[in-house]
């Protein structure tokens, strides 16, 4: 791994780049907190970023692209809050959520991923304004019937789920079918690796 932040340790970042690791770019967990400024995690072996156990993290003006696996994974109790940042050609996912895990992303563009923009999992809730969420290769947004939806201002989110958007007014959308973290594109050695992050507390 390139970075890890662990055992409520702190990473504060302006301007850098986390580049071409063999595996994740940067990996928090056991409540860890990072903040990254300006910055780009690009080209790593496995997932860009990972958040796991009851870790935060807030990524200003970030990018995560070209990541072998998904840009972002989030799980366990984590909170991560994105603004203006770009999850771009990732050979996977260019976010996943799971767990219990809160992710607010304003202003952000989420395109050109392998599989999904956006994916849900478990009792998971993302909050999007002011995103462009276009040409991932499967779906703008998959999320299981227990994660919660919401997005305002959007981009290409509100079309996946056109008659739960207008029937709530734009407040949380809950699909009504859609994968666990062990289907819908995410299975194997994702799930288990996933899985395993989000018991570490």
């Amino acid at each position: 791994n390139g970075v890890v932040v662990t055992r409520r340790a702190v990473l504060q970042s302006m301007e850098s780049r986390v580049r071409d690791n063999g595996r994740v770019g940067i990996l928090m967990a056991d409540a860890g907190s990072a903040s990254l400024t300006s910055s780009s995690v690009e080209g790593n072996g496995s997932h860009g970023i990972v958040v796991a156990g009851t870790s935060t993290a807030t990524l200003d003006g970030t990018s995560l692209v070209r990541n072998k696996q998904a840009g972002l994974l989030v799980g366990g109790a984590s909170e991560v809050t994105l603004r203006d940042a770009t999850l771009e050609d990732n050979i996977q996912d260019g976010m996943g959520v799971a767990g219990t895990a809160h992710v607010t992303l304003h202003d952000s563009t989420v395109r050109r991923n392998g599989r999904n923009g956006l994916l849900l999992s478990d009792s998971c809730s993302v909050q999007l304004t002011g995103c462009v969420v276009t040409g991932n290769s499967d779906q703008a947004v998959l999320a299981a019937q227990s994660a919660s939806l919401s997005c305002s201002d959007c981009i290409g989110c509100p079309e996946e789920f056109p008659a739960a958007a207008a029937a709530s007014g734009g407040g949380p959308v809950r699909p009504e079918a859609g994968p666990s973290l062990q289907g819908g594109g995410w299975g194997g050695r994702d799930s288990a690796a996933l899985k395993s992050l989000c018991r570490r507390s």
